[in-house]
């Protein structure tokens, strides 16, 4: 029989030196494979991947990035810098202070922490998207849980650098102008 087998989860006690942590000493895990991790985020890249417009693809990455990091939200904020303007699948709107971390991090290509927040640029500088995810209070993102963002967006950047340019370019001319809002 061909094919690979994945070894049975086992609980593991695993105990934290880390003094600093408010998370007690001592905490019951599911011991996370690498090959467990790595197929979830190749569905999770094609799950992202397999959508034609931009709405449903931004919804479909944020959910995957929650479920691959334990994030308790995350929001995909495209850059329309044509226009100047941010735009996120549910329209919510982001402070001045927000818009230039986020404008900084697609400039440089740098991942940026704020707290209990990553903002991870989507594709190479300057990226046309960020993937901001969040974590509950005194939550931190581990190492591992940055790789598998990274991974994840560096996997879908192409595709949502389509689905970015194809929802915001601007009509030919002569054409009629619809609504501002520009995906679907």
């Amino acid at each position: 029989m061909a094919g690979t087998a994945i070894a049975a989860s086992r609980i593991v006690v695993v105990r934290r030196p880390n003094f600093a942590s408010p998370r007690p000493a001592a905490e019951t895990l599911v011991p996370s494979s690498p090959l467990r991790s790595m197929l979830a985020l190749s569905a999770a890249t094609r799950a992202v991947a397999a959508e034609s417009q931009l709405r449903p693809a931004a919804a479909m990455l944020q959910r995957e990035a929650c479920l691959l990091t334990g994030a308790s939200s995350a929001t995909m904020i495209a850059i329309d810098r044509a226009r100047g303007t941010l735009w996120t699948g549910d329209d919510s709107t982001v402070s001045d202070e927000i818009r230039r971390v986020m404008v900084h991090v697609a400039d440089t290509g740098q991942r940026a922490m704020l707290g209990q927040v990553v903002l991870e640029p989507i594709g190479a500088p300057p990226a046309s998207a960020v993937l901001a995810l969040r974590r509950g209070v005194g939550e931190r993102f581990e190492v591992d849980d940055l790789a598998l963002v990274a991974a994840l967006v560096g996997g879908v950047a192409a595709t949502l650098h389509r689905l970015i340019d194809r929802a915001f370019a601007r009509p030919a001319r002569g054409a009629v102008r619809g609504s501002s809002r520009p995906p679907r």
